[in-house]
């Protein structure tokens, strides 16, 4: 089975303030909410793809595509970059 961890409702319970900034820089607040989503779920998953794919109902190919686009790369456990 590929279960993952039950994801901290503490920790994907973020709020915007209202002194967040509108317009062009919106992007980069949706990026950076995609990207710590992205890598919480990861975590979560223990970096198996196919069962973080099915917790953000993505393709494999999506959550890779979204990986590079982040620049999320998986490191081994003694922190270097996997193969």
């Amino acid at each position: 089975s590929t279960a993952c961890l039950p994801l901290d409702p503490a920790a994907t319970a973020h709020t915007v303030p209202a002194s967040a900034p509108r317009g062009a820089d919106s992007g980069d607040v949706l990026a950076n909410a995609e990207c710590a989503a992205l890598r919480r779920t990861l975590d979560a998953c223990r970096w198996n793809i196919s069962a973080t794919a099915v917790r953000l109902h993505l393709s494999r190919r999506t959550v890779y595509r979204k990986m590079y686009r982040h620049g999320i790369a998986r490191h081994d456990l003694d922190g270097t970059p996997g193969e």
